[in-house]
């Protein structure tokens, strides 16, 4: 349920992602019909009792990525996994282009560096208004020039 002054920001989606979730996806679909049409053994048990689970599970995280802002604390949500982060312990956002896993379904994501040496990468869809309501909780958060010039601030 979302409280009062609690703001949600969904994640970009770019090529690479779409490919490799409903490829997989469509992968283990094709999988599930191959096996339920087969001999059942324990290998296509497995994948009857497992894909499902899997399938359900990229299906979530596509449909659920978002960054919540409540109060000062960022809450970056991407399925069954949540991660918190005091925006007062943020001291960088920085832009950057990688495949790594993290809270992000893009490539093209900024960089959150909080505390001592953390980091943490995002893909908001509305990356100004987000990075904008971050520094109105924290206006001591180091912006990338890259970031500062394509949105003036």
């Amino acid at each position: 349920m979302k409280e009062v002054g609690e703001i949600f920001f969904i994640s970009k989606k770019d090529a690479y992602y779409s490919c490799v979730i409903w490829g997989a996806v469509a992968v283990g679909l094709a999988s599930i019909v191959e096996s339920s049409l087969s001999t059942l053994n324990v290998p296509s048990l497995i994948i009857l009792i497992l894909v499902p689970i899997l399938i359900v599970w990229l299906i979530w995280i596509w449909f659920t990525t978002g960054y919540r802002v409540e109060n000062n604390t960022l809450i970056i949500e991407a399925g069954p996994f949540k991660q918190t982060i005091d925006i007062q312990e943020v001291r960088k956002i920085m832009r950057e282009r990688s495949i790594l896993s993290s809270g992000a379904l893009s490539v093209d994501r900024l960089q959150i560096q909080y505390g001592k040496y953390k980091y943490f990468g995002i893909s908001p869809k509305k990356e100004c208004e987000f990075i904008k309501l971050l520094l109105s909780k924290n206006p001591e958060i180091q912006i990338d020039d890259s970031i500062s010039k394509l949105y003036k601030l």
